[in-house]
């Protein structure tokens, strides 16, 4: 796991956006996976259906089960017929 890791912040360090779903964000250290990309300049979106140890640093979070969310983000994105 320990690469895993090291890999996620590597990448994380590059990203624009770093979108954590259905996760309190409060397991480290997968958690700092989107600290290291805030650091690093990205934007931190949030899809949860609760509050998590992270809201302060998202630049946007779509409250919701996260299933639903990302079922409405798709059809809004590709078009209903195609988010299927």
């Amino acid at each position: 796991m320990p690469g895993d890791v090291d890999r996620a912040l590597e990448e994380a360090r590059l990203c624009d956006v770093c979108l954590a779903v259905g996760s309190t964000l409060s397991v480290w250290p997968a958690a700092g996976v989107p600290v290291e990309a805030v650091r690093h300049g990205g934007r931190l979106v949030i899809i949860n259906e609760g509050v998590t140890d992270l809201d302060g640093m998202a630049s946007l979070i779509l409250s919701g089960r996260a299933g639903a969310v990302m079922t409405e983000l798709a059809a809004g994105i590709l078009g209903a017929e195609e988010s299927r």
